[in-house]
């Protein structure tokens, strides 16, 4: 006899023990999807599990039920630390709108004060061209008296 795995000899395929629980009728495949995508729980396979894939479902539950336990505790830190997080970026928010009026507030100072420094150096640039002007003026009035003495000096001077 050749037992190679290409030839098979055997009468009835093997097959792994099955469940003595007979399958389910009234199973959808559409809700059954549900269970096991949102629960972790596969209606189809559950009369074929082993001892310890029931097992998990009791380590399962012992943990959904120590979790049921506290999530009143967790909700309310949860809310505690939300609630913290909005108050803290409304503060942060505030702030900065705070800061930025403020600085337009003190850039305006700014301006202001620039513009008066211009407006002053313009008046001192004023003030040293009419200081010029006065020099000219009086300088151009002490040689006209000088010129107008001269001319007198002359004229006495051909007369006598």
């Amino acid at each position: 006899m050749d037992f190679s795995s290409s030839k098979s000899t055997a009468i009835v395929k093997y097959q792994p023990k099955k469940s003595a629980v007979h399958r389910v009728h009234a199973l959808d495949k559409t809700l059954a999807g549900l269970t096991k995508n949102y629960f972790g729980i596969d209606l189809e396979q559950l009369p074929n599990m082993t001892d310890q894939q029931l097992a998990e479902f009791a380590d399962r539950v012992s943990a959904m039920k120590r979790l049921i336990d506290v999530l009143p505790i967790l909700e309310s830190h949860f809310k505690t630390l939300i609630e913290g997080q909005v108050q803290y970026e409304e503060f942060v928010a505030n702030i900065q709108k705070d800061a930025a009026a403020a600085a337009k507030k003190i850039d305006q100072q700014i301006l202001n004060v620039f513009l008066a420094g211009k407006n002053y150096q313009q008046h001192i640039r004023m003030m040293g061209e009419k200081a010029a002007n006065g020099v000219r003026l009086i300088d151009a009035e002490g040689r006209s008296a000088l010129t107008l003495e001269r001319i007198d000096l002359l004229q006495k001077s051909s007369l006598g």
